[in-house]
């Protein structure tokens, strides 16, 4: 590797570190009510027993990801709250344990899919949501979009590459 390439690389991984440093002290000081912080909106608990919550995730763990924070304020505050999964994640076959071998079946996207509600449901447990408060649709993972365009009419169903049903 270049001296070039070797500089230009760890000129981006610093770039990218000290903005992620900056990016997080706003955040933090937003949180905590510093008052330092630059055009960031405090966050404030506008919620109570009135506020409703509705979730939509596109799989399994971004409902977590991208909103733990605040189910867990408005579940706090006595709010309600619902969960909407369109799809288990079952194709992210990195989280299995049968990935070495590459030879998934649709037995083992669908036993995946079920662990990752499971998973999902243990996370928004621990935030206080309740389990009948998380909706998983159950689409098949990453083909919503083609689902969307090219398979919206029943005449025809979309077969799912890993679970080998239509939908």
């Amino acid at each position: 590797m270049s001296r070039l390439k070797l500089g230009k690389k760890i000129l981006i991984i610093t770039a990218a570190g000290i903005a992620f440093l900056i990016g997080s002290f706003f955040v933090w000081s937003s949180i905590h009510n510093t008052g330092i912080y630059i055009g960031l909106p405090q966050l404030e608990n506008h919620w109570d027993e009135n506020t409703r919550l509705l979730v939509f995730a596109p799989h399994c763990d971004d409902e977590t990801i991208g909103s733990a924070f605040l189910i867990q304020e408005v579940l706090a505050a006595r709010g309600t709250v619902k969960i909407v999964l369109f799809t288990n994640g079952e194709a992210f076959t990195y989280d299995s344990e049968n990935t070495a071998n590459n030879n998934l079946e649709a037995k083992d996207y669908i036993s995946l899919g079920y662990k990752r509600q499971e998973e999902t449901k243990a996370a928004m447990s621990l935030l206080g949501a309740k389990e009948e408060d998380i909706i998983f649709l159950g689409y098949p993972d990453g083909s919503l979009k083609r689902l969307w365009q090219n398979n919206w009419n029943e005449d025809n169903p979309y077969t799912s590459l890993t679970l080998g049903v239509p939908f």
